[in-house]
C-alpha cells in the first residue's frame, strides 16, 4: 500500500511476452540462414585443397558437381538478407513518412561491423600468405578501402572473397543516398506500391545492365569492374527488400490468393521444394558454356534466396538442434567468411593438399580440415574484434543521438527481430558449444594439417 492506494503488479500477459518470442525465433532462423551461407562459400572453396581450383566446370552426368555449383549461392543468400537487414530500416521510414533514419549513426555501425575484423584478415593474408606477384602501397590501400573492385585485374589478387564486400559498402552508401532523394521528391509518406514498383525497376534495370555488359565486354579487361561491382549485383538485394516491404505494409488480397497467402504463411516449409528447385536450376545455368547464359544464375538464385528468407521468417522451428547449431556459426559467419581464405592461403602457400581429386571424400575430408582450422580464428575474431568493435560503435551513436537531442526520441519503426539481433551479435558470449568446437577443432585442424604436409614432403623426396 501506498497511502491508501493499493499498489497492484501484473504479470507480463502472454500477449505481451508473445512478440518478444516472436522477434528471437525470427533472429534464431535469420542467424541460421547466415551461417548455412557462410558454410556454402567455404565448402565450395575447400577445391583449391583437392586440386580442382574452386568450382569446375559442369559435367551432366555429375549430381557431385551440381551440388558444388549450388555451394556458390551462398553469396547471394548474403546479398538478400543484407537488403532485409539493412534495407529495411529506410523502406519503412519512407513508408511512414516520419523522421529519417540516422545516417551518421548508421554509417558509423556500418563501418564497425565490416572493417575492424577485415583489415585484421586482410593484414594476416599479407604477412603469412602475401601474393606470389608481391604489392605495392596504391594495392593496398584500395584493398582496405574496399575499392578493389574498381581496379582491372585487382578485385580478387589479395583477399579474395572480399570483392562481395565492396558490393556490400556500395549497397551501404546506396541506401540512404536514394531515401534521401525519394525523400526530397516526396514530401510526405511514399505509397508502398511506388517503393515496390522502384524496387523491382531496380531489379530489372541490374538484370538488363548484367546482360550487356557480359555480351559486349565478356573476356576484355573491362568486364570486371562493370561486371563485380553494385549495378550487376544490386539486383540480388532486392528480394530482401521486398520482403521488407511486404512485412512493413502487407498487401490487400481478396478471395483465393489472400487464402493462399495465409496458408503458405501458417505451414513456410511447404515452400521449401521451390526454393530446391530455384537453387538447382541456379546451378545448372552456372553450367552454361556462354558466359551471358551462365551468369544469369545469379536471378534465379535471388528468388531462391527470397524464398528461404521467407522461410525463416516464418518458420517456427528455433528450438530444433540444427537450427540453433546454424544460428552458433551464424554469429561467427562474417569470421567464416574471411578468416577460411586466410586459411587457404597459407595451406596452399605450404603446399597441403587433400588426396582424392574432385572426389566426395576428398571434399568431405577437406572441408572438415577448413573449418575445423577456420573456427577458432572466425571465434577469436568475434571476441576480440568484431564484437567489441560493434558495442564500441553502439556507444558512440547513443552519445552522438544525446547529443544532438536534448529530449528522447519519438519511436521509430526497428527491423523485426532487430533487437535479438542486436543482441545475439553485440552483446551475448558465443554459445559454448560453438567455443569448444571451435577449439577442439582447430587442434585436429592444425594435426591433420601437418600430417598433410608432411605426406607432401614425403612423396616429392620419393
Amino acid at each position: 500500500m501506498v497511502g491508501s492506494i493499493p499498489v497492484v503488479v501484473t504479470p507480463p500477459s502472454v500477449e505481451a511476452v508473445a512478440p518478444a518470442a516472436a522477434a528471437s525465433a525470427r533472429s534464431t532462423h535469420l542467424e541460421a540462414i547466415r551461417g548455412l551461407a557462410a558454410l556454402m562459400v567455404l565448402v565450395v572453396h575447400v577445391g583449391f585443397l583437392t586440386g580442382a581450383e574452386g568450382v569446375p566446370g559442369y559435367v551432366d552426368s555429375g549430381f557431385h558437381q551440381l551440388l558444388r555449383h549450388s555451394l556458390t549461392d551462398g553469396v547471394v543468400l548474403f546479398f538478400a538478407l543484407s537488403g532485409y537487414l539493412v534495407g529495411g530500416p529506410f523502406l519503412r521510414s519512407l513508408l511512414a513518412g516520419g523522421r529519417p533514419v540516422d545516417v551518421t549513426g548508421y554509417g558509423m555501425r556500418r563501418a564497425a561491423r565490416i572493417l575492424p575484423a577485415y583489415w585484421v584478415a586482410l593484414a594476416a593474408l599479407l604477412l603469412l600468405a602475401p601474393p606470389v606477384a608481391g604489392f605495392s602501397g596504391w594495392q593496398v590501400a584500395s584493398h582496405a578501402l574496399l575499392l578493389q573492385n574498381a581496379f582491372p585485374g585487382e578485385a580478387q589478387t589479395m583477399l579474395a572473397v572480399a570483392w562481395t564486400l565492396c558490393i556490400e559498402a556500395f549497397f551501404y552508401v546506396l541506401m540512404p543516398v536514394a531515401a534521401f532523394a525519394l525523400r526530397r521528391r516526396h514530401r510526405g509518406p511514399v505509397g508502398a506500391g511506388r517503393l515496390a514498383l522502384i524496387v523491382c525497376s531496380v531489379w530489372a534495370g541490374s538484370a538488363v545492365f548484367g546482360l550487356v555488359v557480359d555480351r559486349l565486354l565478356g573476356g576484355t579487361s573491362w568486364w570486371a569492374p562493370l561486371a563485380l561491382n553494385l549495378p550487376f549485383f544490386v539486383g540480388l538485394f532486392c528480394p530482401g527488400m521486398l520482403i521488407a516491404l511486404a512485412e512493413a505494409r502487407p498487401p490487400d488480397l481478396r478471395g483465393t490468393v489472400d487464402c493462399v497467402a495465409r496458408f503458405v504463411g501458417r505451414h513456410p516449409l511447404l515452400l521449401a521444394p521451390p526454393c530446391l528447385l530455384l537453387f538447382g536450376a541456379s546451378a545448372w545455368l552456372l553450367g552454361a558454356p556462354t558466359l551471358w547464359v551462365a551468369r544469369l544464375h545469379y536471378q534465379v538464385a535471388a528468388l531462391g534466396s527470397g524464398v528461404a528468407l521467407i522461410i525463416a521468417l516464418r518458420a517456427h522451428h528455433a528450438h530444433r538442434s540444427a537450427v540453433r547449431l546454424l544460428a552458433g556459426l551464424g554469429t561467427l559467419s562474417y569470421g567464416i567468411y574471411l578468416w577460411h581464405w586466410v586459411v587457404l592461403g597459407v595451406l596452399i602457400r605450404h603446399q597441403v593438399k587433400v588426396p582424392g581429386g574432385q572426389g566426395w571424400h576428398a571434399w568431405i575430408t577437406g572441408s572438415a580440415l577448413l573449418l575445423s582450422l577456420t573456427l577458432p580464428l572466425a571465434a577469436a575474431s568475434w571476441l576480440l574484434v568484431e564484437r567489441p568493435a560493434q558495442r564500441w560503435a553502439q556507444a558512440w551513436v547513443r552519445r552522438h543521438e544525446r547529443r544532438r537531442f536534448s529530449q528522447p526520441r519519438t519511436a521509430r519503426t526497428a527491423v523485426p527481430g532487430g533487437a535479438a539481433l542486436r543482441g545475439a551479435r553485440a552483446g551475448n558470449a558465443l554459445p559454448r558449444p560453438i567455443l569448444a568446437a571451435a577449439i577442439l577443432g582447430g587442434v585436429a585442424g592444425a594435426v591433420a594439417a601437418l600430417s598433410l604436409n608432411h605426406g607432401v614432403a614425403d612423396r616429392a623426396l620419393a
